[in-house]
């Protein structure tokens, strides 16, 4: 009975001593995806877009459960124009998180210079839902006008940039 005690207290520390082992290393991965997503947030701060590109992919190695790490990479992916990869990471960060006005924001922005003014409104409009604060404080009407009348040189066939153009003005007027 004595043995029997023994061996069932030897397994039960074992078991915890494996428990806590491995909770370190998920700490300790958790602990290396931030530092890695820091360092790419530093360089993306500082305009070094390919380089932080390279520590958020690394972060996202480490820990792809982090909204955060995917805006981050599609945030460097927009900064040197790779809209597309841009649109992608901003959509994973937000089937991870329903509610993230940054990506939708950011989403919303990566669709107008891909041309997809439709997608860019509704992704306004859904950050617009989550915090309207946030995104009047981001949005400048005037510098989208600016903006907008500058595509519409490039571009002066464009329909739906005039019809975007066309229903700004009259927001911006009211």
């Amino acid at each position: 009975m004595k043995a029997l005690n023994f061996l069932s207290l030897v397994l039960i520390i074992f078991v915890v001593l494996l428990l806590y082992n491995y909770s370190c290393i998920a700490k300790q991965e958790i602990s290396n995806s931030e530092i890695y997503n820091l360092k790419g947030y530093i360089l993306l701060k500082e305009g070094n877009y390919k380089k932080s590109i390279q520590y958020f992919q690394l972060a996202i190695e480490k820990n792809t459960h982090s909204a955060i790490y995917y805006n981050n990479l599609g945030c460097a992916y927009y900064n040197i124009g790779e809209y597309k990869k841009a649109v992608k990471d901003f959509k994973l960060a937000i089937n991870l998180d329903k509610n993230y006005i940054k990506a939708y924001y950011n989403l919303s922005a990566s669709y107008f210079w891909l041309g997809r003014y439709f997608s860019a409104i509704k992704y306004y409009l859904r950050a617009k839902n989550i915090d309207e604060d946030y995104v009047n404080q981001r949005l400048d009407f005037d510098q989208l006008e600016k903006t907008i009348e500058t595509k519409m040189e490039n571009n002066p066939d464009d329909k739906d940039l005039k019809r975007l153009y066309k229903n700004l003005k009259k927001y911006n007027d009211k």
